[in-house]
């Protein structure tokens, strides 16, 4: 156990030098729980903390209050609901993007009421052929200072096995609350609720593969002092049809006991936990890449169509790549359309046309790049044809003691674009480079020094 965790799970956080929590995002929930001379070090984050949540407090409420008035009120998850019901102060809690859900009836007439007050619409499942199974829209805020992603559903079951997920989210709507954030009315999961699907089916059933933050511990730790008790939890999750589930998660994150691992399972562990939780899941892992393929599949002429597109922009990247470039020279490369207009429906048709350009392209020389940063270069140069400011990121992780790096593509913050053979989320990354139009302006105070990382690293 790390010393950060230790420090965490014992709320003993002045054992520690305060710029350990300063490189941490944790920097503003210490502030607020350490002693005045300690947390000294800490203001400027909490500042930041604090601006940045105010920042999106204003546009959020102004977007809430505009749907309440049309009779909509959405049900808050994940990081945001947190935040605004169990942390002393919202700012405490960072989270990047925000989630909620709305009944699919209500899509339409939230996304115009958005747009009407300059929200930019950045996913319409409308209008756009995603393949989200559980998210309708994707908004981004005036100030940019919010990406707001609208589900229709809680969890992402693929289609031949949504049934699952159905059925589960019905079991919840009755311990459903309602909340009144100072006039603005939104609704809640109830205690247990918020503990397991949000935050421990989501973990446990989809792409994070079992890995945790540590804010996953603080939430679980709020709910307990809130009132929530492992017996309730495990009760509840038997009800919901996922006891085995929520006792594996407990086995790496419990407040009642003190735990939480954040250590990648092994692969064998992987296997034998996967397994385990596919009866409560609806099916297997097996089964659902059959689904996926299958979805795919369905999309045939659409993804030929961009594939062939997808092919020129991939040669262009791999041609550029073999000269051994640092990744801002690479970026300089590419150069932003200036447009009245974003095309956003660009993204998806980017993001599946890069994939399988890039798989036909395989053996073609792209010096010594990986795959990944042939990817997102190839998608910086769509996008910013398109006239949409995405940025080129990268960033690294320790990888069973080996360091392992990894590209994508963002826009205001946002992830666009997850493309490489790594199924690990850039959240475990540590970002070492941002690309920006105005010579990498808004890269990270921990980004590398000088000339950057090269394009093989």
């Amino acid at each position: 156990m790390d010393d950060l965790t230790r420090a965490l799970i014992h709320q003993d956080f002045e054992s520690l030098p305060v710029e350990m929590w300063q490189k941490s995002n944790l920097a503003a929930y210490v502030f607020c729980h350490t002693s005045a001379a300690y947390r000294r070090g800490l203001l400027p984050h909490y500042a930041h903390a604090l601006q940045r949540w105010k920042a999106q407090e204003k546009e959020l409420r102004e977007l809430l209050l505009a749907w309440n008035a049309a009779g909509i009120v959405p049900l808050l998850i994940k990081g945001v609901a947190m935040a605004l019901k169990h942390y002393t102060h919202p700012g405490e809690r960072y989270f990047g993007d925000i989630d909620l859900m709305l009944d699919r009836s209500q899509m339409a007439r939230a996304r115009d009421l958005a747009a009407g007050l300059g929200w930019q619409v950045l996913f319409d499942a409308q209008r756009d052929r995603g393949f989200s199974v559980h998210e309708s829209l994707g908004l981004i805020s005036p100030s940019h200072n919010i990406k707001l992603d609208v589900h229709h559903a809680l969890l992402k079951h693929p289609k031949p096995f949504e049934r699952r997920a159905l059925d589960m989210q019905r079991l919840l709507e009755p311990c459903m609350e309602h909340f009144d954030w100072e006039g603005v009315q939104v609704r809640m999961l109830g205690l247990a609720d918020t503990a397991i699907v949000p935050l421990m089916l989501h973990r446990a059933w989809y792409r994070d593969r079992w890995n945790l933050k540590r804010f996953d511990y603080l939430d679980l730790n709020l709910l307990r002092e809130a009132g929530l008790t492992r017996e309730a939890l495990l009760e509840r999750a038997k009800v919901l049809g996922c006891q085995t589930t929520v006792e594996l998660f407990l086995q790496r994150c419990d407040p009642w006991q003190k735990v939480l691992d954040l250590k990648p399972l092994d692969a064998t562990k992987l296997d034998l936990w996967r397994r385990q939780i596919s009866p409560e899941r609806g099916y297997s892992e097996h089964q659902g890449q059959q689904a996926r393929t299958g979805l795919i599949l369905g999309y045939t002429p659409y993804l030929v169509r961009n594939v062939l597109r997808g092919t020129g922009w991939v040669l262009k990247a791999a041609l550029v790549l073999q000269k051994q470039q640092t990744l801002q020279e690479l970026c300089n490369h590419v150069v932003l359309r200036r447009t009245s207009q974003p095309d956003f429906s660009q993204i998806h048709k980017a993001r599946v046309g890069v994939l399988g350009a890039s798989k036909l392209l395989a053996y073609f020389p792209r010096g010594n790049s990986g795959m990944c940063v042939l990817r997102a270069l190839a998608a910086l140069w769509w996008l910013r044809s398109a006239g949409v400011d995405a940025e080129l990121v990268s960033g690294v992780r320790n990888d069973g003691g080996k360091i392992k790096g990894h590209a994508w593509i963002e826009y205001q913050g946002s992830v666009l674009a997850i493309i490489a053979a790594d199924l690990m989320a850039p959240l475990y990354y540590k970002i070492n480079f941002r690309s920006s139009i105005q010579q990498n302006s808004r890269q990270s105070p921990d980004a590398a020094s000088g000339q950057g990382p090269s394009a093989a690293d």
